[in-house]
């Protein structure tokens, strides 16, 4: 069929492809505004997720509360904290409140972690230091060393794990 030139059909087509280039430029400017309005979430997103990561950081850097008066200071006799099973523990105790090192009586518990202490005892501070004999561990865990202080009225409370074979430890 041979193709015949009709004004009113041109018309039409122009008309036609007219609106289907207006609908591919409102679709496209949706797609636009969809995509900003994407990338503006996905800034705020990472700022906010950047903020949080910041603030948790810098609330892990400090090992004890923002000015505090006092500080316990617990050297093992071990390094790195860890011994063998049948290995004795030895911690020595310091105590310093506005960075003086005090006297006093330092009540002391051990126990395996997390379980009640199976050792109690006291120690007297003198030059605001003392040792504490930990002793061992028959099987391999983690032994929790629990100190309290009274002084002026107020007590002091810390504790500090010591592991016994820690690479032998075998969930139940």
């Amino acid at each position: 069929m041979p193709f015949i030139a009709c004004p009113v059909m041109n018309c039409y087509r122009k008309n036609v492809l007219h609106s289907i280039d207006k609908g591919r430029k409102f679709v496209s400017l949706q797609q636009n505004y969809k995509n900003k309005l994407l990338r503006t979430m996905m800034k705020r997103i990472l700022f906010y997720l950047a903020f949080v990561c910041c603030a948790l950081s810098m609330q892990a850097v400090e090992n004890y509360p923002y000015r505090s008066d006092y500080l316990w200071v617990t050297v093992p006799d071990h390094a790195d904290w860890l011994y063998e099973v049948g290995q004795k523990a030895t911690v020595e105790v310091q105590f310093y409140l506005y960075g003086m090192p005090r006297d006093g009586v330092v009540e002391w518990e051990v126990g395996t972690d997390l379980l009640t202490s199976d050792q109690k005892g006291s120690v007297t501070l003198k030059n605001g230091r003392g040792k504490i004999n930990m002793g061992t561990a028959k099987k391999p865990c983690f032994r929790d060393l629990r100190l309290k202080m009274k002084l002026d009225g107020k007590t002091y409370e810390h504790h500090v794990k010591v592991g016994f074979s820690v690479n032998k430890i075998v969930p139940f």
